[in-house]
């Protein structure tokens, strides 16, 4: 893992849950996911599932920062 600095000359900043969590470090983004209406019951559990405990530790098993603390 890399730590970056959001300039030449701000501090660098490790990856880590907390980090990315904090705002603190400067590469990250947030994923978004729209319907185009209100959604149907097989999305509707599908985005259930997303936010799932079950869901959020295969996000965190495959290296990324899961939207709920486990």
């Amino acid at each position: 893992m890399l730590a970056v600095a959001a300039s030449s000359t701000g501090d660098y900043i490790a990856p880590s849950a907390e980090t990315v969590n904090a705002g603190q470090y400067p590469i990250t983004r947030d994923l978004y996911m729209y319907t185009a209406s209100n959604p149907n019951q097989a999305l509707l559990a599908y985005l259930e599932w997303i936010l799932s405990p079950e869901a959020q530790l295969i996000v965190s098993e495959l290296g990324f920062v899961p939207v709920r603390a486990q």
